[in-house]
C-alpha cells in the first residue's frame, strides 16, 4: 500500500531552505548535480559528498548540500541515514521558517517508510498543529495509523480530508477512496472497502485503481475479479506493473509456476528496483539467498523458480 497522490511537491524544497551561493565552476557543475531532484540518485549522492569533503563550499550552501543528499539517500530505502541529516538539519533551522516544514515533512514521510509509524506520526502532529488543513500531512498520518493498526483514527483524518475537499467545493480525490479502503480493510470491513475502491474507479477508471481493487480481490481469494480488474487496468496501461504482479500471483494460485514466472519477471522489468526489492525480500522470507542490489541476476531468478516450483507465494 502507498501513500497515493496529495504529494507536497517536495522536489521544489531545495530552494526553500536558502539561496544558493555563487561557487567556483567544478563546485558549481557539482552543486547542480547535487541539487537536481531529477537527476539519479547515486549521481546526486556523489556530487553531495563531493562537495562535502571540500572545503570551499560556502556554509549558506550546506543546508542545501545536505537536504538533497539525505533524499538520495530516501530515494535508496536508506532511511537511517536520512533522518539522521534531516533530524541535523531541524536543530539549525529555526521552527518558523518554511524550510523547517519542508525538512520535518521528508522526515515524516522517512519514519513512515522505515516502519517508525510513532515517530511519523510525531512529526505528521507537528506539520498539522501548524497547520490543520495542510492535507499532504493529514494523508500520511492517516496512512502511518493504518499501517500502525489504528484503522479507526486513520479513517477520521480521511473523512476530514474530504470534508475539506468538499468545503472548498472540490471534487473528493479518488486516491482518498483507495486509501481508506485500506483502513477499512485492516478492520475487516470488506463491504465498506470494496465500496470504497468501486468508488474510486467510479471518479477515476485509471489503471493505478483497478489495480488495487485487483489486489483486493485477490487477497479475499475472488480470482475471478481479481483477473477482470488486472486485465482492465493492462488494457489501459500494458505497462502496468502492478496488474502484471496481480496475474502473476493469479498464476501460482492455478498451479502454473512456469508462467507465474514469465509475468514475475516481466513485472520486475516494469516496476524496477522498488518491485525488485520486494520480490526478493519476500523470497529471503521463505529461505531464498538472492542476494541485493537494485537490478536481479540469475540468483534472484533461480530462487523465484524455486520457490514457485515449492509453492510458496510472494505475497500472502
Amino acid at each position: 500500500m502507498k501513500l497515493h497522490r496529495l504529494c507536497r511537491p517536495l522536489a521544489l524544497a531545495v530552494a526553500c531552505l536558502l539561496p544558493l551561493a555563487a561557487a567556483a565552476d567544478e563546485s558549481q557543475d557539482k552543486l547542480a548535480t547535487c541539487t537536481a531532484q531529477t537527476m539519479d540518485a547515486d549521481r546526486r549522492i556523489a556530487a553531495c559528498e563531493w562537495l562535502l569533503r571540500k572545503k570551499s563550499v560556502p556554509p549558506s550552501n550546506l543546508p542545501n548540500i545536505y537536504f538533497s543528499l539525505a533524499g538520495g539517500y530516501d530515494e535508496r530505502g536508506q532511511y537511517d541515514r536520512a533522518i539522521k541529516i534531516y533530524s541535523w538539519l531541524l536543530e539549525r533551522l529555526p521552527e518558523q521558517e518554511q524550510g523547517s516544514a519542508m525538512v520535518r515533512a521528508r522526515r515524516a514521510d522517512s519514519y513512515r517508510r522505515q516502519g517508525n509509524y510513532d515517530r511519523a506520526i510525531a512529526d505528521f502532529d507537528w506539520l498539522l498543529q501548524r497547520n490543520p488543513k495542510d492535507q499532504w500531512a493529514r494523508n500520511g498520518r492517516a496512512t502511518a495509523y493504518t499501517r500502525k493498526g489504528q484503522p479507526d483514527r486513520a479513517i477520521a483524518d480521511y473523512e476530514t480530508l474530504m470534508q475539506q475537499q468538499r468545503d472548498a467545493g472540490q471534487a473528493v480525490d479518488d486516491a482518498l477512496y483507495i486509501n481508506r479502503a485500506y483502513a477499512y480493510l485492516k478492520k475487516r470491513d470488506l463491504d465498506r472497502a470494496l465500496a470504497d475502491f468501486d468508488r474510486a474507479i467510479a471518479i477515476q477508471a485509471s489503471p493505478r485503481n483497478y489495480t488495487q481493487r485487483a489486489n483486493f480481490h485477490y487477497r479475499e481469494g475472488q480470482y475471478a475479479e481479481a483477473a477482470t480488474d488486472a486485465e482492465q487496468a493492462l488494457a489501459l496501461d500494458p505497462l502496468n506493473a502492478g496488474a502484471v504482479d496481480t496475474l502473476a500471483h493469479l498464476m501460482v494460485v492455478r498451479g502454473q509456476p512456469e508462467r507465474a514466472l514469465l509475468l514475475f519477471e516481466r513485472a520486475m522489468l516494469l516496476g524496477g528496483p522498488g518491485t525488485i526489492a520486494q520480490y526478493q525480500a519476500a523470497l529471503k522470507g521463505h529461505g531464498y539467498d538472492v542476494g541485493t542490489g537494485k537490478h536481479y541476476g540469475r540468483g534472484t531468478i533461480q530462487a523465484l523458480a524455486a520457490c514457485l516450483r515449492a509453492g510458496c507465494r510472494l505475497v500472502e
